[in-house]
């Protein structure tokens, strides 16, 4: 699997469901699957999450598969807080993420404050 952090700053990396489509434009999805989607709050930070499983499409952002790849996963999440939002970005066969969904919600929960 595959971990992503980003943080531009505040008011910047757009807003949460612009990053969601975004990325789940990422993921060929089998018909009838939805995403599964959810908020929950840490810290005085607003966390929202995205699970999507499908093909993870070739990107045109420099990283990323260069051929599509069945059987992925994306675990996304937006960590909104002072400072601007950060956003994590796991992907990696749902053989390898199926198991580390938990130990990524718990990264998510672990954000704080200094």
């Amino acid at each position: 699997g595959e971990l992503a952090v980003f943080h531009f700053g505040a008011g910047q990396g757009g807003g949460v469901e612009a990053n969601f489509e975004r990325w789940l434009g990422q993921v060929e999805q089998a018909a009838g699957n939805v995403p599964e989607r959810g908020k929950f709050a840490v810290d005085g930070f607003e966390v929202s999450w995205i699970d999507a499983r499908g093909t993870l499409l070739p990107s045109t952002m420099g990283s990323g598969p260069s051929s599509p790849q069945p059987g992925f996963r994306l675990l996304g999440g937006v960590v909104e807080g002072e400072g601007g939002p950060w956003f994590f970005k796991v992907t990696g066969p749902e053989s390898t993420l199926q198991n580390e969904r938990e130990a990524f919600f718990g990264l998510l929960r672990g954000v704080g404050r200094p």
